[in-house]
């Protein structure tokens, strides 16, 4: 394995949450949702 695929998520500029490996859609869906205004 060369590398792991990591989402940051920024909110005023800073990291709020991250998710760290593949994941589904729906999982990824559902984090954002959470911090889209």
């Amino acid at each position: 394995v060369f590398s792991i695929p990591t989402l940051f998520i920024f909110k005023n500029g800073k990291v709020v949450d991250q998710l760290v490996g593949a994941r589904p859609y729906d999982e990824v869906a559902r984090k954002l949702e959470k911090y889209i205004d």
